[in-house]
């Protein structure tokens, strides 16, 4: 019995040092990436409280004082759909979550800036 309590003993010290070991490579990584490029996008506000059915959407305000224009953007509702290999593995899931995390959020900052650009050309031409 204590031979058996010693070995998941060491699967789980096993299992903690490689959960360990794959956030302490990922800092690393994150570490070395780029920044991030400059955004014209404010600070959204959160205008819907939950059981609100718009609970969650961002709103996006014009950065300029006084103006009362504002973007909604509203969370995603599509199913999530992740392609992986028949032999997929954690890493596969992994980079196929976060491959469609960066397109949602590269498409969502796309739409945004696009209208406040918009918004920029329309109502405060001189800016």
């Amino acid at each position: 019995m204590s031979d058996d309590f010693a070995e998941i003993e060491d699967a789980v010290a096993r299992l903690r040092q490689d959960g360990l070991d794959d956030v302490l490579r990922a800092h690393r990584e994150a570490a070395k990436a780029p920044p991030a490029p400059p955004s014209i996008i404010p600070a959204p506000e959160f205008p819907y409280s939950i059981p609100h059915p718009l609970s969650g959407t961002a709103r996006i305000r014009c950065p300029l004082d006084g103006c009362p224009w504002y973007h909604d953007e509203n969370p995603d509702t599509e199913p999530v759909r992740l392609v992986l290999p028949l032999d997929y593995a954690a890493e596969d899931v992994t980079a196929a979550l976060t491959a469609r995390a960066n397109a949602r959020g590269d498409a969502r900052r796309l739409r945004v800036e696009e209208a406040i650009t918009a918004h920029f050309a329309d109502d405060h031409p001189d800016r």
